[in-house]
């Protein structure tokens, strides 16, 4: 946590502002509210990019500075303003100063980039994998935060299909955890399956039903800001589609310090995933890249179950003679956060409609209690995205610590809910829902699933299970769309909306980075004033006397 300051310097002559502050913990700290009315304090800090309230006098005509630089500010009245905290306030806005008023500091929660690893470090963190892992088919892959891969070690044996399973099990290690909390490729298999907990008969499916037909290396066609590029997640030769997210064991996370996400590693090809997971995470614990004591309660529950995170069974010592780098060890960078991708406009939607959609995310994200983050209480922390008619990506944010692959995942569902909820449907998608209907990927993950409806046993599977059947085997497709360069895949899981205004769609929203029913919220948040008609959207519709979801939030969000 950092502590920014701010200052106000006023336009006119005759009225000096003023912050109201108070004293805690020994430091003067400014009145400021969340957009929930909850005070900014060092237990819920204020968050980069949030809007936030200061309360005073004589903010009439003044003008908030953010450590000297000037932000755009609203007064209220004479004693409330408005202003949005930079998105690089907690990294670069370190210095306190004040001008033309009193001084005070803000509580900011900012996570500051990591050291990321050195090509040394990768190296040491490879041999260590090969060193316990006595198999001819081992190979091991180690990748930064971002996916980038950093090396490739295998056994002479060790086949492609062993060295890609490695890249995904390493990506999805670096995709899903993070600050302080580890959510392994052992994870992600739990909240995946077509019950949750796995095997436990007529329970609903896992929350990310699917996520293996994400992250696969699509191209999204879209122009980054300058630095702020986020690569393709291609295969280990970069030119083709990869497995994507993996939902067996051997994929860790690695981190600097025992809190920060700095990459994956992934191990295959030995007896069994377990054995591949014992090696994986032996090498990163016995290298200092292992995470740390876990804050409170010591793990993530969902629905009340403990989600794990590893249980590997061990290995022998590696025998098996050879083994050399295919990729040698190099540098790790860090991810981006920020805008990726500026907001602009399009026939439908204005530019600053489109920052206000993805404002409005931000705060809504910024009070919701976090499902997937440590310690209880954390907030959430989200990608979003907006779409136009065509697919084309307006804007994409990524939210300081926000999960990596929710970066496919968020620009994805932005795409799905237009071309779903559109006029031009292909009749072969969503059968039984008409066209213009506003659906969102709940309403279609619901009914895509093994079991319909979801998690009963001995059911027949969904209305749309084809198109998932299709989504498998039709990497970065949409449904039965004629191709584009606006295709990026299908995601079957919550966390999205179709646009609306004056009851004409306008764009879509998609939102990834926490449990499902958060993303909802946060969608919702964003969408305000947005929303579809309510006799469009696709819970009035029953299939098989079933009726479709739309959004479901979590219990008290904000608590």
């Amino acid at each position: 946590m950092k502590f920014v300051a701010f200052a106000i310097l006023p336009l006119a002559l005759f009225a000096q502002p003023a912050i109201n502050t108070e004293l805690r913990n020994g430091v003067l700290r400014a009145i400021v509210l969340h957009r929930s009315s909850d005070p900014v304090t060092d237990e819920i800090p204020a968050q980069p990019g949030e809007t936030l309230t200061v309360q005073g006098s004589g903010f009439t005509g003044a003008q908030l500075l953010i450590a000297g630089s000037p932000v755009d500010t609203t007064a209220v009245d004479d004693a409330t303003a408005q202003f949005t905290l930079p998105a690089n306030a907690g990294g670069s806005f370190l210095e306190i100063a004040i001008a033309g008023g009193n001084a005070a500091s803000l509580p900011v929660d900012a996570v500051t980039d990591a050291i990321q690893l050195t090509a040394a470090e990768v190296q040491t963190l490879a041999l260590k994998a090969a060193a316990l892992a006595d198999g001819p088919r081992f190979a091991v892959v180690i990748v930064d935060r971002a996916g980038r891969v950093l090396t490739v070690y295998r056994r002479p044996t060790a086949t492609s299909a062993e060295i890609e399973k490695a890249l995904s099990l390493a990506r999805t290690g670096a995709f899903f955890s993070n600050k302080g909390t580890p959510l392994t490729s052992r994870t992600v298999r739990s909240i995946s399956r077509v019950n949750f907990p796995e095997g436990i008969p007529n329970l609903p499916a896992g929350a990310l039903f699917g996520i293996e037909n994400t992250n696969r290396g699509c191209d999204f066609n879209v122009t980054y800001l300058p630095n702020q590029s986020y690569p393709a997640q291609k295969n280990v030769a970069g030119t083709g589609y990869s497995l994507g997210i993996a939902t067996v064991p051997g994929g860790f996370p690695l981190f600097r310090n025992g809190s920060d996400v700095i990459g994956g590693i992934g191990v295959a090809g030995l007896d069994s995933d377990d054995q591949d997971e014992f090696a994986a995470v032996t090498a990163a614990v016995q290298t200092g890249f292992s995470f740390g004591p876990l804050p409170d309660p010591g793990a993530v529950y969902i629905d009340g179950f403990r989600l794990p995170e590893i249980a590997p069974a061990p290995t022998t010592q590696a025998s098996t003679p050879g083994g050399a780098f295919d990729i040698a060890p190099r540098n790790g960078a860090a991810a981006a956060e920020g805008y990726l991708v500026a907001p602009t406009g399009s026939a439908t939607m204005s530019v600053d409609e489109v920052t206000r959609i993805v404002q409005n995310a931000i705060d809504r994200a910024n009070v919701t209690r976090a499902a997937i983050r440590l310690p209880l209480g954390s907030r959430a922390r989200m990608v979003i995205s907006v779409a136009d008619l065509e697919g084309n990506i307006l804007a994409l944010y990524r939210m300081t610590d926000a999960t990596i692959f929710s970066i496919d995942v968020a620009l994805t569902k932005a795409r799905n809910v237009v071309y779903f909820s559109g006029p031009n449907r292909d009749p072969r998608d969503l059968p039984g829902v008409p066209p213009n209907t506003a659906v969102t990927n709940r309403s279609i993950g619901f009914a895509s699933q093994t079991y319909f409806p979801s998690g009963i046993w001995n059911t027949r599977p969904g209305p749309f299970a084809d198109m998932y059947a299709n989504d498998i085997a039709n990497p970065c497709t949409q449904g039965h769309q004629p191709p584009n360069a606006n295709q990026s895949g299908i995601v079957f899981f919550p966390g999205s909306s179709p646009l609306y205004r004056n009851g004409q769609l306008i764009g879509g929203l998609g939102v990834s980075g926490d449990g499902v029913e958060q993303d909802d919220y946060v969608t919702a948040g964003g969408a305000a004033g947005y929303e579809a008609p309510d006799a469009s959207r696709a819970d009035r519709i029953l299939l098989r006397g079933v009726r479709l979801p739309y959004w479901k939030f979590p219990r008290n969000p904000e608590q």
